[in-house]
Formats: structure tokens, C-alpha cells, sequence
């Protein structure tokens, strides 16, 4: 960085006024927030001719992982802003001789550039590749589930895992750029979140690439196949087609249904024939009395006084890591673990672990940590310290003494120390 100011320095004042005036400043700001990219130093290069104007998108494209859109936008700006490079006189163009630009068409450039070219000069087409390779980076954002409000990081990730999908870049090249800051050409990701990023970036490569360009090239072996007409077409029918017979003009004789059996007469029949006679009917003698003992039924008097309770049914509710934290009252608490710093430990990783699904995650538990009997009582504890002028302990044992709800100094501590790491 210095060397270059050094050679800003040896410009021209009228070109240095140029490229420092406070307009120029203040639109470089504007483009700085805008694209998340620190520009001065690119156009402090460009004045020195370090950079070609005319190379920009590549270089934005390279160092800062830009889609090729969002790289054409931004170099377009800074040609309006700054113009042409400036024409520098041949003393100092001998001073500078041999100074050349690392950033572009080095050895390893070249290998990348083959690379792309060999995986694209292939047998598929441009637009089937391409779709395949836009599904597959859908699929990962839609996986490792990332919500960004900036859609020009959300771009930057998806131009990352397009140079790991391709073979360009490995899993450490990838790794590194990911947990680079945002200035730096970077996400900023943490590296938990990283290695769920590689490990599915790294599934999806290995099964959906091979199958999606199988399917394709078994195509054409599909239509070749197919296999033969099995008839002839006949042409010559088509100079008869005005001696067909019209087909609405057919009348066609319908047969007459079948008899309908009643079903009345067939039970008619049947009960003729199951007809017994008078001979073999018993009588039944009424005044015999009855063998099964009379049952008296007693109705109790005060039912009509009593409501009648129906369809109590006890629905269980079922609770995800969210109300677990909302409703973790003392008792739970202490189950955790006897040990409060370990119960506390194992809190913060429920609280990560909604992070990794998810930013309002870790937000609503945070919420629901607070709203828990046990920071309750914490903070009832405190309270209480503050309006009677006295100690946790004394305030511990007066609770005890009265049969209410208390925790212990090392519960007290430890919650303590969970309330400062959360706290945002």
C-alpha cells in the first residue's frame, strides 16, 4: 500500500486533484456500502496504472468473487466517475518499467481458465449445464437455509460454491474465502457454519452432477430404439375418403332388457314354503311367571343437582427447543445437571444450535430464556437485594425459611455469567 502511495504521490498535481476532489470522495463512499468493497486502493492503482481500466470486471470477478452482472455495474461507475486513465509523461513511464500486475493471467490463472474450459467444452449444452449448475447452488442456499437481506453477498456465496461445484477451487480455498471478511472479498461466516456449507455443497456435487449428465446422454440412445412402425402407411385411402359413409346417419337397434324379478314376489314364495302349520304352534301360557328375578332400577335424588362432566380429554402439548426455554421452570433447571455451570453450558448450546438453523432463531430463544420462571426468579432475587439493602445470601435464607422458591450463589452466578454472553 505504501509503494502505491508513493507513486500517487509522484502524479501530476492536476491528477492527483482529480482523483482526490470531494465529489469523486463522496460517490466512492456511496459505492463502498453499496457493493461491500473497499475502492480506494483499486482506484489509486488504476491512476498509477497497476490496473487496467479495461480489466476491472475481471479483477472484481477474481478477488472478490462478483457474479459477472454486479462486476460489469460496478466497473461502468467507476469509468464514468474517474474517466480515462490518465496519460503520463515517459520519464516516469522508464521509472516504471517492469512493473507489472499480479492480479491477472498468472500460471495459476491459466490453469483455472483451462479448467473452466474443459468442463465446459463437453458434449452438453451451454443452456442444459447452466441450468444444472444454477439448481445445484439454489439447492445448497436452500439447504444450509441462509436469509440475506443483501442480495449482493447472497451473490457472492453462490459465485463462491460455483468455483467449488466446477473444480476450480477445493474445499480449503473455499473454506478460507468464506470466513474472510466482507472487505476482503470474504462472507465473514462463522466456521461451524462453514463446515455445514462444504458438507453439503459437497453431497449435492457428488450425486446430482454425474446423474442430471447421465440422463442426458442416455437420451438420444432413447430416441434411436424406438424401434419401427409396425404397418405401412396407405396414402392412396385418402382419394376414397368422400365414398365413407357418413357415420351419424347409422341407426343402430337396441335389444330389448331382461325381465325384472320382483323382489316382492320372491319373498312371497319363500314365505309360502317356510309356512308351518296350526298344529305345531305352541301357545305360550301368560300367567306362568318368570324365571329372570325383577331388577329394581333406584334413580339417586340429588342427580339433577350435579353437572354432568363430559369429554375431558387431556390434549399433550408437544414443545420444540423454543418452549423449552420459555417454560424452564426450577425443578427442570436442576434436573440438567447438579452442577449450574454445566446446565448453563448446555443452555448456550441449545441457543448456538437455533443460530446454525436459523439468525431469529437464536433471537426468539433468546426471548424465551428471558421470559422463564428460573430468570424470573433471578430477577425477582435482585430486586429484592436492591429494595431491602441486603445480600444474595441473606436473601436466599430469608426464602428458605419462608418455604419460597430460591437459588442457590452458584445458581445465581452462573445465571449471572449465561445473561452476559446472551446479551445483544
Amino acid at each position: 500500500m505504501l509503494n502505491y502511495l508513493k507513486k500517487f504521490n509522484n502524479l501530476p498535481k492536476e491528477l492527483r486533484d482529480r482523483f482526490s476532489s470531494p465529489t469523486i470522495l463522496a460517490v466512492i463512499g456511496k459505492l463502498e456500502k453499496k457493493y461491500s468493497i473497499n475502492l480506494a486502493t483499486i482506484i489509486i492503482r488504476v491512476a498509477i496504472k497497476e490496473l487496467n481500466i479495461n480489466k476491472l470486471p475481471q479483477y472484481f470477478i477474481n478477488q472478490f468473487n462478483l457474479d459477472n452482472k454486479t462486476a460489469f455495474q460496478l466497473s461502468n461507475e467507476l469509468k464514468k466517475l474517474i474517466g480515462a486513465p490518465p496519460q503520463f509523461s515517459s520519464r516516469s513511464e522508464k521509472n516504471w518499467e517492469g512493473v507489472n500486475s499480479n492480479f491477472f493471467f498468472s500460471t495459476d490463472d491459466e490453469e483455472e481458465v483451462k479448467k473452466i474450459s474443459e468442463n465446459k467444452n463437453n458434449n452438453f449444452d451451454d443452456k442444459i449445464f447452466n441450468n444444472n449448475i444454477n439448481f445445484k447452488l439454489n439447492n445448497i442456499v436452500k439447504q444450509i437455509a441462509i436469509n440475506s437481506s443483501n442480495p449482493v453477498l447472497l451473490n457472492r456465496l453462490k459465485q463462491i460454491l460455483k468455483t467449488y461445484i466446477l473444480g476450480i477451487r477445493n474445499e480449503i480455498d473455499i473454506k478460507q474465502t468464506l470466513i474472510k471478511p466482507v472487505e476482503n472479498g470474504g462472507l465473514g461466516l462463522r466456521e461451524e457454519l462453514v463446515n455445514k456449507i462444504l458438507i453439503t455443497a459437497k453431497n449435492i456435487k457428488n450425486t446430482s452432477v454425474a446423474e442430471t449428465h447421465q440422463n442426458i446422454n442416455q437420451q438420444p440412445n432413447k430416441l434411436k430404439n424406438i424401434g419401427l412402425r409396425d404397418i405401412d402407411y396407405d396414402l392412396t385411402m385418402l382419394k376414397n375418403k368422400n365414398n365413407i359413409q357418413n357415420k351419424s346417419n347409422i341407426k343402430y337397434k337396441l335389444a330389448p332388457p331382461p325381465p325384472v324379478i320382483s323382489s316382492q314376489a320372491v319373498l312371497k314364495n319363500k314365505f309360502l314354503t317356510q309356512q308351518t302349520t296350526p298344529q305345531n304352534i305352541k301357545r305360550i301360557d301368560n300367567n306362568k311367571q318368570s324365571i329372570i328375578p325383577e331388577i329394581m332400577l333406584r334413580t339417586p335424588n340429588n342427580i339433577g343437582n350435579k353437572k354432568r362432566i363430559e369429554d375431558i380429554k387431556y390434549s399433550s402439548k408437544i414443545m420444540n427447543p423454543v418452549d423449552e426455554l420459555r417454560y424452564l421452570n426450577l425443578i427442570n433447571f436442576r434436573r440438567l445437571s447438579a452442577d449450574p455451570y454445566k446446565t448453563i453450558e448446555k443452555i448456550k448450546n441449545k441457543i448456538y444450535l437455533l443460530e446454525e438453523e436459523q439468525f431469529s432463531k437464536k433471537i426468539q430463544g433468546i426471548q424465551s430464556w428471558r421470559q422463564s420462571p428460573v430468570n424470573k426468579l433471578y430477577i425477582k432475587m435482585g430486586e429484592q437485594c436492591l429494595d431491602e439493602r441486603q445480600s444474595i445470601k441473606s436473601i436466599l435464607e430469608k426464602r428458605k425459611k419462608n418455604n419460597q422458591d430460591f437459588l442457590t450463589l452458584e445458581e445465581f452466578a452462573a445465571i449471572a455469567d449465561l445473561n452476559k454472553c446472551i446479551a445483544y
